[in-house]
């Protein structure tokens, strides 16, 4: 097989893709389990699409057999993937229902409907557009098929925007880390999606015109970016495969700590916070706090929640606030970087740092240190 250098990348990116599916699908120390394996399937589709077009442009698969028609079951098991992988993130068991195996129903669909020119002997696009009842169907299909990828990702976006609402202020660095990367991942998504849609009309045989191999390659090559991009991210960033974003729910209306106890946790959660100063830890959650209290994350939930009457996270960055105070009335840090202050302090983004302090002193960072230079000129 003689193939390009473009192609060999392409088809390369294929291989690479379906590698990582090996990874994401049997690392079963990955979890969630439901969104690694959705991922998988997501890339597994992606690079048998991309294997399967160099392979028919070079030759060696001949358009219209029988593995190249059925091949065309894979795209509609791109929508409902990603859709999954982003529902699993926030899944609290981490495994996939029986009701949700319904969003591969249109694929299973779309394979055994497949069958139909194969045995009627279609062999190629000219010999379906003379089927004028068969072009119909199938360009139903494949429009059923478009706008269900548009309606999963739309779905997927409100999941993501939901979570990035719940936890804005909330989320450790790993946390926003994963939200940043499925921004991207759905972003790049819906890129090669609006190319598919206005230079190859969604491949909706009732709208498809002439393509240029070139035109074909390049986009081939968006595909084959995408899957690289997301090798070379979760290879960089593994954490991103053993993500949870299911934020913590308020559990105070359950009594999950005796109330003579309840006053003794709050002294002690209060002295480990002033001694330990666990939150200048970014990455600092509640399953660790619990852990260093020697109390379940639950009965720690309840305790902030009931006893002091505030969030996880708003106890956790009002000590952060609180300690960033401290250092700005001291002379030796009047002059230090406010981003610097903020990172030693357990906050390690600028624009989460601004907001928070906003929130709990209703100034900026910049008025408050104004205030301190102010106060120790009248002191001098």
């Amino acid at each position: 097989m003689e193939i390009s250098l473009l192609q060999a990348v392409i088809l390369f990116g294929g291989v690479h893709g379906l590698i990582l599916t090996g990874i994401f699908c049997l690392g079963s120390r990955y979890r969630p389990f439901v969104a690694n394996k959705m991922l998988g399937l997501f890339l597994a589709a992606f690079s048998l699409i991309i294997i399967r077009n160099i392979f028919e442009i070079n030759g060696i698969l001949i358009p219209f057999t029988y593995v190249s028609l059925i091949s065309n079951a894979l795209i509609p098991l791109l929508g409902p993937s990603i859709y999954l992988y982003v529902s699993g993130l926030v899944s609290e068991t981490g495994t996939l229902k029986i009701k949700q195996y319904k969003h591969f129903l249109l694929a299973v669909l779309y394979f055994f409907l497949l069958h139909i020119p194969y045995f009627l002997g279609i062999d190629s696009q000219q010999a379906l557009e003379n089927e004028k009842e068969l072009l119909i169907v199938a360009s139903v299909l494949q429009l059923a098929i478009f706008i269900g990828l548009v309606a999963y990702l739309i779905q997927a976006i409100k999941i993501l925007i939901t979570i990035n609402i719940k936890i804005r202020d909330q989320y450790s660095q790993t946390e926003r880390l994963g939200v940043n990367w499925i921004s991207a991942l759905l972003m790049s998504i819906i890129f090669i999606f609006s190319i598919w849609t206005l230079v190859f009309s969604g491949d909706i045989s009732i709208f498809r015109g002439a393509r240029s191999q070139l035109s074909l390659e390049l986009f081939w090559l968006a595909i084959s970016l995408l899957v690289y991009g997301i090798g070379y991210f979760s290879l960089l960033h593994p954490e991103i495969l053993t993500l949870n974003l299911l934020p913590q729910e308020n559990n105070s209306n359950k009594t999950l700590v005796e109330d003579f106890k309840l006053s003794p946790l709050i002294g002690q959660l209060t002295t480990l916070m002033s001694q330990e100063q666990p939150f200048l830890n970014p990455e600092l959650n509640l399953q660790q706090l619990a852990k260093l209290l020697k109390i379940k994350p639950k009965q720690l939930t309840y305790v902030v929640n009931t006893g002091l009457n505030q969030s996880f996270y708003d106890f956790v960055n009002s000590h952060r606030i609180e300690h960033i105070k401290m250092k700005l009335r001291s002379p030796e840090s009047i002059n230090q970087k406010l981003e610097v202050i903020a990172y030693e302090s357990g906050i390690s983004s600028s624009s989460t740092f601004n907001r928070l302090f906003k929130k709990f002193e209703k100034m900026t960072p910049n008025e408050y240190r104004q205030q301190q230079r102010l106060n120790l000129v009248v002191q001098a």
